[in-house]
């Protein structure tokens, strides 16, 4: 998939039909990516992901739609609903799987565009996505539960009002805003 930047920052909310028009476009992408059948461990890990992706379209539902592209490539879709006053919760996280960078990039910016602050972010995970969310710092709940607690990570630092992941926060281009591009205002730190 070549990159292509724009002007317009990789990650952006987009409505509901946008959504599932990427949602497909992600799946359709995706299963171009399937290895010929194997008994090898790790093309049967590739296979089933893309399999996963494409199962998981279309069943979410939530209050925002986040979309990753990058030029005219979808990398990665996200559903959260805000249904808890005390925390967001990711539903649904599809990333293209010749896409490295594409589920962290939707997680900051999401953080950093809802209205109110946000501080916790929990979601259910599949166990072969596990260590992907652990190295963003969520934490286990109970069984396939999650909890991301911003103001506690280690890998997460409020850098102009902003949360960025640390792991990236040295590369300016690697953002989901930027004072030139982003139609976002800069936001108070959380109480």
């Amino acid at each position: 998939m070549p990159v292509i930047w724009g002007s317009q920052a990789p990650v952006r909310r987009v409505d509901v039909r946008e959504f599932a028009r990427l949602e497909e476009a992600l799946a359709a992408d995706a299963s171009a990516w399937l290895l010929p059948r194997s008994q090898d461990a790790d093309a049967r890990a590739w296979n089933h992901r893309i399999r996963t992706i494409r199962g998981m379209t279309g069943l979410f539902n939530g209050s925002a739609y986040f979309a990753c592209t990058l030029g005219p490539h979808v990398a990665g879709v996200a559903i959260v609903n805000s249904r808890h006053a005390e925390y967001l919760h990711l539903e649904l996280l599809l990333t293209h799987p010749g896409q490295q960078g594409a589920g962290s990039l939707l997680i900051e910016h999401i953080v950093n565009d809802w209205a109110r602050p946000v501080t916790e972010v929990r979601l259910a995970t599949l166990v072969r996505a596990r260590d992907f969310y652990l190295r963003l710092g969520f934490l286990p709940l109970q069984e396939n539960q999650m909890r991301l607690d911003l103001r506690g990570s280690p890998q997460w630092e409020q850098a102009s009002g902003r949360w960025r992941l640390k792991a990236y926060a040295h590369l300016a281009n690697f953002a989901t805003w930027s004072d030139e591009t982003s139609p976002l205002p800069p936001k108070a730190p959380p109480p």
